[in-house]
């Protein structure tokens, strides 16, 4: 019937409409069978109150929004302890007025990790002397032999370094530990092109230092003391180690050359001196390695250092007895100094256990050790518009720290 008039639906606009409101009523009958008949309404429809919210809804309880009645009293059979919110602890432990924010008590603030005044004081006396060396490195490589003229660069150069430092700390205040760190590695650095430009002059016969020598020595005493500065900055940087230990470091450098300058003079044959500064310089470099790894765990105070020279000097000078037992006898003497090294080291290590609870100030002695950075091993997780399923697989590792 439809199509029938639709095909008549230009010629004929009455029969369409007719079409129309027949083919809207016969929809509207189909639908109708469709859903169940009409319910009847369920018991009590209609009653006085149906369907009301019941009396007091919507309305607050008597007691909304006021204490409870033991609100900021102590519990029964609570007794203050003595100073207890008394002057110096205002306030503190009670709560405060309902209605009032909290205000948790004041803390104690935190230990600034910046440098103290006295790191500074010891890193300008070192830069003026890498500063004087400096001159003097460049008047032995331009063979300056007026000494008007060869006194100025160690002046200007001794002076320079200095202000330098000063600036440099004015516009970027070091941290704590660096300046002496720096200006331990300048002068451990320093020390340890001596010993090398030594060791080279004791085997190569000694004697007069010629102008070509000179200028070899000075350029491996500045390269190195060049390289302890920077290795100084890099050690401070990355371990922010307390000053002590620094000293400590330097004191074991100290131990370390003697005793084993003696141990090599002693236990050496033919010439005493070869052995010694061959030697004598490997025990340089043992005595900070040693000192330089019980740095990172204990902190000794500047009490206890000084105990630890104090017994070294007397287990030093306490071993010198045995060379009373050399009177009389046909042994080499010389040997006596091995008894000199072991009894140094001796004494060294009796105070340094005797004096391992002295502190400064009550500072604490061990030091915490944390690593520049962290490393931390996580599945990969899962990319934009993927499922965990499909997740890419293997191990993330990630790195995070203080730089």
């Amino acid at each position: 019937m439809p199509i029938f008039l639709s095909s008549f639906l230009p010629s004929r606009p009455w029969l369409a409409a007719s079409a129309s409101t027949l083919v809207f009523t016969a929809a509207l009958d189909a639908r109708a069978q469709t859903y169940p008949p009409p319910q009847p309404p369920p018991p009590g429809y209609a009653q006085p109150g149906y369907g009301q919210p019941p009396p007091g809804y919507g309305q607050p309880p008597p007691s909304y929004g006021q204490p409870p009645p033991s609100y900021g009293q102590p519990p029964p059979g609570y007794a203050p302890q003595p100073g207890y919110g008394q002057p110096g602890y205002p306030g503190y432990g009670q709560p405060p007025p309902y209605g009032q924010p909290y205000a948790p008590p004041p803390q104690a603030p935190s230990k600034s990790d910046k440098r103290g005044p006295e790191e500074m004081s010891f890193l300008y006396g070192m830069s003026i002397a890498y500063g004087v060396g400096t001159g003097i490195w460049i008047d032995a490589l331009a063979k300056a032999s007026d000494p008007g003229i060869a006194i100025l660069g160690p002046i200007a150069f001794g002076a320079a370094f200095p202000i330098g430092v000063y600036f440099w700390d004015d516009y970027s205040r070091f941290h704590r530990g660096v300046p002496s760190s720096m200006a331990t590695g300048l002068a451990l650095g320093a020390v340890e092109g001596i010993g090398i430009s030594g060791v080279h002059w004791q085997h190569t016969g000694g004697g007069h230092i010629s102008s070509a020598g000179f200028q070899g020595y000075s350029t491996l005493t500045f390269l190195s003391a060049t390289g302890g500065g920077i290795g100084g900055y890099a050690f401070g940087e990355w371990l922010r180690p307390d000053p002590r230990s620094l000293a400590f470091i330097a004191s074991g450098s100290a131990w370390g050359a003697i005793s084993s300058s003696f141990l090599g003079a002693g236990a050496g044959t033919g010439d005493w001196k070869d052995a010694a500064s061959i030697v004598g310089l490997i025990g340089y470099n043992a005595g900070i390695a040693a000192t330089g790894a019980l740095s990172t765990v204990y902190v000794p105070s500047y009490n206890s250092l000084k105990y630890m020279w104090l017994g070294y000097v007397a287990g030093t000078a306490l071993s010198s007895v045995v060379y009373f037992f050399y009177i009389g006898s046909d042994a080499n003497p010389r040997h006596g100094l091995i008894a000199n090294a072991a009894g140094g080291l001796a004494g060294l290590g009796l105070a340094a256990v005797l004096s391992a609870d002295m502190t400064d100030d009550g500072d604490a002695r061990h030091a915490e050790w944390n690593p520049p950075f962290q490393l931390g091993m996580t599945p990969p997780p899962a990319l934009p518009g993927m499922s965990t399923s499909s997740s890419p697989s293997g191990t993330m590792i990630s790195a995070y720290g203080q730089f």
